[in-house]
This record gives C-alpha cells, sequence and structure tokens, in this order.
C-alpha cells in the first residue's frame, strides 16, 4: 500500500477515508441499537430505553438525595454535641 504523493489520494485522503469509516461505524452501532430494539419490541422498545434512561435519571437523583441526607445527618449530630 503506498499512500505517497503519487498515489492520488494523498494523506488527508487517507485520513478522511478513516475518518469516515469510522463515523460510518460508529452510526452503524447507533443505529444497530435502535433497530435490535425496535425489533425487540417496536414501541414498547422505545418505551422501555425511556423507562431505563428515566430510572438511571432517578436512582442517580436518589443517591445524590441519600448522600445529602447522610451528610446533614452528619452535621446535625455534630452540633448536637455540643
Amino acid at each position: 500500500m503506498n499512500y505517497g504523493r503519487n498515489s492520488g489520494i494523498g494523506f488527508f485522503g487517507v485520513v478522511g477515508i478513516v475518518l469516515l469509516i469510522a463515523i460510518a461505524v460508529a452510526a452503524c452501532f447507533a443505529l444497530g441499537a435502535w433497530l435490535v430494539m425496535l425489533a425487540w419490541g417496536g414501541v414498547a422498545g422505545i418505551f422501555g430505553f425511556m423507562t431505563i434512561t428515566y430510572v438511571q435519571a432517578l436512582s442517580v437523583e436518589l443517591a445524590l438525595w441519600i448522600i445529602s441526607g447522610v451528610l446533614k445527618g452528619v452535621s446535625y449530630t455534630k452540633k448536637s454535641d455540643d
């Protein structure tokens, strides 16, 4: 494989082709995930995906709420010891 000046493609051409392939592969993976979801459960697959995302957001919020509650509790017990 000679990617010299006389090959007609050039270095930037090769970089461009590699980038295009990488973008295409990433797009295929993203589309593939959506297609699998659609094929798996149709509309239910989309709602399932949305529900999973919502549950993840809720669990993160719940974890933050618990952590802040624990920190408040710790600071409250420290104040009450005085």
